[in-house]
């Protein structure tokens, strides 16, 4: 059988064809077994760690800047009609039998899954393991060279190989006593709160597999909840970000609600929830069309109702 080396560990795939390939329109997803012979002077749990990182890739804070995450990608099956896909989940098959060179013994009705019909020896004589990988498109934007992804201001472009960003209409009506109504040709008053058509957005920020809980800068959540952007956020030299001001930090996702990820190591889906205010949190149209900055009333300093901080700082594992 063909062998194939990435990130430093040797599989095959099993033939039935190889790779098999189950297609779901809806789902799009891609499914292969894999098949890896482990060295035997390596332990069994320390050889799965390798091929788990191997196969479905990992994520470190980088020992030389802790601002930055290291990425190490999955690995990707390439389809004509679709592109490539990216290991996703690894199910782990029944462990192949060890030590049974040459048997006599027939294999028992739950040991035939595990058989590799690719032609090789029905009774290896090193162990083997195998496993059903499922391949599918990514959550998250990915960026294909290091160039590309670090390129950009803020945050750092890098990290969009993992965050999805969702936005959400809320359209409203904005009840404003100085939009009242009169009728038309008289300008007799009309005894209704007037109100304009507003249109806000929920954007919902998801952080995937931070490592938990070194990398979540959890100062720097609390520290930001109920604040407004102080800059431009998530713009580069080729997007336009959210203006200044725009965005109000309302919540984040339980951070504690880690999972085991490739390897056994620790992560979280960091989830931050942001509302959007094209006029500006901190601004006031008037009846007239015009845009005025408000401050608090009885307040020295011309204190703006909501205070600003640096938006770029979530995504930052360094941050602390």
């Amino acid at each position: 059988m063909p062998t194939t080396t990435y990130n430093g560990v040797e599989f095959e795939v099993s033939s039935e064809p190889m790779p098999t390939r189950v297609i779901d329109q809806k789902l799009q997803t891609v499914q292969a077994k894999l098949m890896f012979e482990l060295n035997t002077s390596t332990a069994y749990e320390t050889a799965m760690l390798e091929v788990e990182q191997a196969i479905l890739g990992w994520t470190r804070i980088d020992p030389s800047f802790s601002n930055r995450l290291n990425r190490n990608y999955p690995l990707t099956v390439p389809l004509q009609d679709q592109g490539s896909m990216d290991a996703l989940r690894m199910a782990a098959m029944p462990a192949d039998r060890v030590g049974l060179a040459n048997s006599s013994n027939p294999p028992t009705p739950d040991e035939l899954p595990v058989v590799n019909n690719a032609g090789y020896n029905w009774w290896p004589t090193s162990p083997r393991i195998h496993y059903m990988t499922e391949f599918g498109p990514l959550p998250y934007s990915r960026f294909m060279t290091d160039a590309e992804a670090y390129a950009g201001g803020s945050p750092p472009r890098e990290l969009g190989r993992f965050i999805k960003v969702y936005e959400q209409a809320v359209p409203r009506e904005f009840r404003r006593p100085d939009y009242g109504f009169v009728t038309e040709g008289t300008d007799d008053a009309v005894l209704q709160v007037g109100f304009i058509p507003f249109i806000q957005s929920e954007v919902i920020y998801t952080w995937y597999q931070v490592p938990y809980p070194d990398a979540v800068p959890w100062n720097t959540i609390e520290s930001t909840y109920l604040k407004v952007n102080n800059a431009e956020f998530d713009g580069d030299e080729l997007v336009v970000g959210y203006q200044q001001g725009t965005l109000l930090f309302t919540k984040s996702g339980p951070l504690d609600n880690w999972y085991y990820g490739p390897g056994g190591r620790r992560y979280v889906d960091v989830v931050y929830y942001f509302t959007r205010n094209l006029n500006g949190w901190n601004r006031y149209l008037r009846a007239d069309g015009t845009l005025v900055n408000l401050v608090r009333k009885n307040v020295p300093g011309n204190v703006p109702p909501y205070a600003s901080a640096d938006f770029t700082q979530l995504f930052n594992p360094g941050a602390g």
